[in-house]
Protein backbone atom coordinates (compact mmCIF):
# COMPACT_ATOMS: atom_id res chain seq x y z
CA UNK A 1 0.00 0.00 0.00
CA UNK A 2 2.57 1.96 0.50
CA UNK A 3 3.52 1.77 -3.40
CA UNK A 4 0.55 4.24 -4.66
CA UNK A 5 1.60 7.19 -2.40
CA UNK A 6 5.08 7.12 -3.75
CA UNK A 7 3.86 6.44 -7.26
CA UNK A 8 1.13 9.72 -7.03
CA UNK A 9 4.20 11.59 -5.65
CA UNK A 10 5.97 10.94 -8.38
CA UNK A 11 3.56 11.90 -10.95
CA UNK A 12 2.63 15.41 -9.53
CA UNK A 13 6.46 15.67 -9.65
CA UNK A 14 6.54 15.15 -13.08
CA UNK A 15 3.60 17.02 -13.97
CA UNK A 16 4.12 19.88 -11.89
CA UNK A 17 6.53 22.22 -14.31
CA UNK A 18 2.54 22.00 -16.08
CA UNK A 19 1.25 23.92 -13.68
CA UNK A 20 4.00 26.70 -13.33
CA UNK A 21 3.06 28.51 -16.86
CA UNK A 22 1.86 31.76 -16.36
CA UNK A 23 -1.26 32.93 -18.29
CA UNK A 24 -1.71 36.52 -19.01
CA UNK A 25 -5.19 37.30 -20.05
CA UNK A 26 -5.11 40.22 -22.39
CA UNK A 27 -6.22 40.76 -26.22
CA UNK A 28 -2.66 42.88 -26.92
CA UNK A 29 0.67 42.23 -24.98
CA UNK A 30 4.00 43.55 -25.60
CA UNK A 31 7.51 41.14 -25.36
CA UNK A 32 10.63 41.51 -25.71
CA UNK A 33 13.81 39.83 -25.49
CA UNK A 34 17.69 40.05 -25.81
CA UNK A 35 19.48 40.79 -28.38
CA UNK A 36 21.55 38.38 -30.50
CA UNK A 37 24.56 39.51 -31.80
CA UNK A 38 26.52 37.69 -35.02
CA UNK A 39 30.06 38.26 -36.68
CA UNK A 40 28.88 39.92 -39.78
CA UNK A 41 25.19 40.93 -41.61
CA UNK A 42 22.64 41.92 -39.57
CA UNK A 43 19.75 40.33 -37.33
CA UNK A 44 15.74 40.77 -37.50
CA UNK A 45 13.81 38.83 -35.05
CA UNK A 46 10.14 37.49 -36.53
CA UNK A 47 7.56 36.81 -33.66
CA UNK A 48 5.01 33.51 -33.98
CA UNK A 49 2.10 32.96 -32.09
CA UNK A 50 0.33 29.28 -31.87
CA UNK A 51 -3.16 28.41 -30.18
CA UNK A 52 -2.62 26.09 -27.54
CA UNK A 53 -5.97 24.53 -27.92
CA UNK A 54 -6.19 24.42 -32.21
CA UNK A 55 -2.32 24.08 -32.72
CA UNK A 56 -1.16 21.80 -29.71
CA UNK A 57 2.09 21.06 -31.21
CA UNK A 58 2.80 24.04 -32.73
CA UNK A 59 2.49 22.79 -36.02
CA UNK A 60 1.37 25.60 -37.93
CA UNK A 61 2.57 28.80 -35.95
CA UNK A 62 1.16 32.30 -36.89
CA UNK A 63 3.81 34.79 -38.03
CA UNK A 64 2.68 38.21 -36.70
CA UNK A 65 5.69 40.49 -37.04
CA UNK A 66 9.07 40.25 -38.44
CA UNK A 67 11.94 43.68 -37.79
CA UNK A 68 15.49 44.33 -36.01
CA UNK A 69 13.51 45.58 -32.97
CA UNK A 70 13.93 43.83 -29.07
CA UNK A 71 10.28 43.96 -28.72
CA UNK A 72 6.73 44.32 -30.44
CA UNK A 73 3.14 44.42 -29.24
CA UNK A 74 1.04 41.38 -30.37
CA UNK A 75 -2.39 41.96 -30.87
CA UNK A 76 -4.67 38.67 -30.92
CA UNK A 77 -8.36 38.79 -32.73
CA UNK A 78 -9.11 35.02 -32.09
CA UNK A 79 -10.49 33.49 -28.51
CA UNK A 80 -7.51 31.19 -27.52
CA UNK A 81 -4.65 30.25 -25.24
CA UNK A 82 -1.65 31.75 -27.37
CA UNK A 83 2.32 30.58 -26.65
CA UNK A 84 4.78 33.27 -28.32
CA UNK A 85 7.58 32.15 -30.17
CA UNK A 86 10.74 34.25 -31.27
CA UNK A 87 12.83 32.76 -34.26
CA UNK A 88 16.11 34.67 -35.22
CA UNK A 89 17.47 36.09 -38.60
CA UNK A 90 20.50 36.29 -39.78
CA UNK A 91 20.35 38.42 -43.09
CA UNK A 92 24.07 38.10 -44.75
CA UNK A 93 23.03 40.00 -47.72
CA UNK A 94 19.54 40.34 -50.21
CA UNK A 95 20.33 36.58 -51.36
CA UNK A 96 21.22 35.41 -47.59
CA UNK A 97 19.30 34.57 -44.80
CA UNK A 98 20.20 32.06 -41.98
CA UNK A 99 17.44 31.42 -39.53
CA UNK A 100 17.21 29.77 -36.09
CA UNK A 101 14.50 27.53 -34.62
CA UNK A 102 11.50 29.35 -32.98
CA UNK A 103 12.19 30.10 -29.06
CA UNK A 104 8.86 28.95 -27.04
CA UNK A 105 7.04 31.03 -24.16
CA UNK A 106 6.71 28.05 -22.55
CA UNK A 107 10.54 26.94 -22.56
CA UNK A 108 12.12 27.26 -19.50
CA UNK A 109 15.42 27.32 -21.27
CA UNK A 110 14.32 30.27 -23.55
CA UNK A 111 12.40 32.45 -21.18
CA UNK A 112 15.09 31.88 -18.21
CA UNK A 113 13.70 29.32 -15.84
CA UNK A 114 10.33 27.47 -14.87
CA UNK A 115 8.66 30.35 -12.96
CA UNK A 116 9.03 32.44 -16.05
CA UNK A 117 7.08 30.48 -19.08
CA UNK A 118 3.69 32.18 -19.83
CA UNK A 119 1.51 31.79 -22.51
CA UNK A 120 -1.71 34.63 -23.50
CA UNK A 121 -5.03 33.96 -23.07
CA UNK A 122 -7.74 35.69 -25.15
CA UNK A 123 -11.04 35.72 -24.64
CA UNK A 124 -13.86 37.72 -26.70
CA UNK A 125 -15.92 40.02 -23.84
CA UNK A 126 -19.60 39.59 -24.06
CA UNK A 127 -22.00 42.09 -25.40
CA UNK A 128 -23.12 45.20 -23.78
CA UNK A 129 -27.04 44.69 -22.67
CA UNK A 130 -29.67 46.40 -24.33
CA UNK A 131 -33.22 47.31 -23.44
CA UNK A 132 -32.19 48.41 -19.85
CA UNK A 133 -34.97 49.99 -18.24
CA UNK A 134 -37.85 49.39 -15.38
CA UNK A 135 -40.02 46.34 -16.75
Amino acid sequence: MKLIPIVLLALFMTASPAFALNWFTANQTTVGWDAVTVTSGTVEYEVFVANQITDPGKAAPISVWRGPELQTTITLADEGQYFVGVKTWRVIDADTELESVIGWSDDPAVVGGDTKTFGVRYYILPDVVSNLGPK
